[in-house]
């Protein structure tokens, strides 16, 4: 509803570049993002313990279970046509998802699932405030050629 109202309160203090609601916003969807991923690899472990396909498919569907919605409404919802998922057109968003997910699974065997989280979230904290202050898309996983 925010983003349907531009002369709003909220729509100008969440939509302005570089002021703090908007840092603010970013830190807690930057918290959010990264936790929801090892979250649900940790609950995929608890329900399939050594399975690693189904701690990918929890990661995978956490990180980008938004744009499954998104291709349904697009392509039956407004009948549009030439529609694709993230799957067929990778994105961002789903390339930091796959290696966020290695590196948790790979750094919580070793250190354990708390402190893979924190320096998972810490780190997507500080690329998602750089990101959002120097107005770029800093995409660290374009070389991975996927």
């Amino acid at each position: 509803m925010v983003y349907h109202s531009p002369n709003d309160l909220v729509y100008s203090l969440v939509s302005t570049p570089h002021t703090i609601s908007r840092y603010g916003l970013c830190l807690f969807e930057a918290i959010d993002s990264a936790t929801t991923i090892c979250g649900s690899i940790d609950k995929a472990q608890g329900l399939f313990p050594g399975v690693l396909g189904a701690q990918m498919v929890a990661a995978v569907t956490a990180g980008i279970g938004g744009s499954y919605f998104r291709y349904l409404e697009r392509k039956f919802g407004r009948g549009m046509m030439t529609v694709e998922t993230e799957l067929f057109a990778p994105t961002t968003t789903l390339r930091r998802t796959l290696l966020y997910a290695v590196v948790y699974i790979v750094v919580a065997q070793r250190f354990g699932s708390r402190n893979a989280r924190f320096w998972i979230t810490l780190f997507h904290i500080a690329w998602s405030l750089a990101s959002e202050s120097t107005g770029q898309s800093l995409d660290f996983t374009a070389g991975f050629g996927i």
